[in-house]
């Protein structure tokens, strides 16, 4: 049996993935340790909603996603191997310009 980790997911900017789920900030029990790893998970777990929100056609986090961990780190948006701990508060950030 795996050893899963708690984390907590947050979305902002995000209204019709937000709406699926039915709330921007969800707990998970997850039974792996990267970044990478979440993004399947969360893949496999929202299916489309969650591709239209955060990848791009490639399967790639999107240019106008940001990935912050704990409040206080920015995640490369290329770096899958990023390992997360039990407790990381993992928020994506829909990044939106205007004029």
């Amino acid at each position: 049996m795996n050893k899963t980790m708690h984390l907590t997911i947050v979305f902002f900017g995000f209204p019709e993935l937000i709406n699926t789920i039915g709330a921007n900030e969800i707990g998970i029990d997850f039974p792996e340790n990267n970044f990478g790893d979440l993004i399947k998970f969360l893949e496999n777990r929202y299916k489309h909603e969650f591709k239209k929100a955060v990848l791009n056609r490639k399967g790639d986090i999107d240019s106008t996603v940001q990935v912050l961990i704990n409040d206080n780190r920015w995640i490369e948006r290329g770096n899958l191997s990023r390992q997360l701990n039990e407790g990381d508060k993992i928020i994506f950030l829909h990044m939106i310009a205007g004029g």
